[in-house]
């Protein structure tokens, strides 16, 4: 009977000991008011959005931001910096949209992150993807 006390006595040592280590443990985890949420950067907010338009296609995704990572390194204001017959190349935007290509587009929507991802996810899509120069190169390395 001493030793069935013996055990009970230990057992309710043991429960009191984990009751205090959760209330140590608990009173240092971080609540959400105590943390600070940043912002998502331009960059985040644009791959997040290309992942959407993508339909959430991972290898889609994948290809089209290496294509824009090596056409424009996500700067959405960039022009192409090739010069053919001393003129510099008129493509603008993440996409390096060609404007003498697709005259109905404006610069102003070239520039545009957003309209840039929408045109380059579409022209994906139809099959158009030989355009980029740097799918092309992404292709020969495979």
């Amino acid at each position: 009977m001493s030793t069935l006390k013996g055990l009970i006595v230990l057992i309710l040592v043991v429960i009191a000991i984990l009751a205090v280590i959760t209330q140590v443990c608990l009173a240092e985890v971080p609540t959400y008011e105590r943390l600070q949420i940043r912002p998502l950067s331009e960059y985040e907010q644009l791959t997040h959005f290309l992942y959407e338009q993508v339909g959430y296609d991972y290898n889609k995704y994948i290809l089209i931001k290496k294509v824009i990572q090596n056409e424009s390194s996500w700067n959405p204001s960039v022009q192409s910096y090739i010069i053919r017959n001393g003129e510099r190349e008129l493509s603008f935007g993440l996409a390096q949209i060609h404007a003498p290509s697709h005259p109905d587009i404006t610069i102003e929507e070239m520039l545009n992150p957003y309209f840039s991802i929408r045109f380059i996810v579409k022209e994906f899509d139809k099959g158009n993807a030989n355009k980029w120069t740097a799918y092309r190169n992404l292709v020969a390395i495979k």
